[in-house]
């Protein structure tokens, strides 16, 4: 039995990509106050974007592989709401199913009750990825690349995973 077909990345082809992302968003008008880098592939892109911005970088410990729970930061999610609001950007590298997204968005309502989560999510709080598949149930803001798992499965790896 044949597995998906696997995509590689190069090192060049992050930094293009990573370029990419931060052009969406100087184009959008969002300068983050710092940036959140998903551990473990958001971590890298994160750092990229960080150096690009000239902003912290600061890693939120979440990965639905690996069984890890997320590291809960309230400090985060009260800059999330605290008066004029922060603008913080939530990097992954990969927007697959949707689910991490929506794991963390689902905790920190859980953790931080308010109403106001949507005035909050794609607002100052935004996210992006290196890829973003199609049918994934979870919105994003910014990615590089657009991939359909539906039509095409592959396998990404990145330069960090070999």
């Amino acid at each position: 039995m044949n597995g998906p077909l696997k995509q590689h990345y190069t090192w060049s082809q992050i930094d293009l990509v990573c370029n990419l992302l931060h052009e969406k968003l100087v184009w959008d008008k969002f300068f983050p106050n710092y940036i959140i880098g998903l551990t473990r592939g958001g971590l890298i892109p994160a750092t990229i974007l960080s150096h690009k911005f000239s902003c912290p970088l600061y890693p939120l410990n979440l990965s639905l592989r690996d069984h890890i729970r997320t590291d809960i930061k309230e400090w985060m999610m009260v800059d999330a709401f605290a008066l004029g609001r922060k603008n913080i950007l939530i990097v992954d590298d990969i927007n697959d199913t949707g689910a991490t997204f929506d794991t963390l968005k689902k905790q920190w309502e859980e953790a931080y009750k308010s109403n106001n989560w949507n005035e909050i999510w794609h607002n100052n709080v935004r996210f992006a990825v290196i890829d973003h598949n199609l049918v994934s149930k979870s919105k994003i803001d910014y990615c590089g690349n657009i991939i359909n798992k539906s039509i095409n499965d592959v396998w990404i790896v990145y330069p960090w995973e070999n």
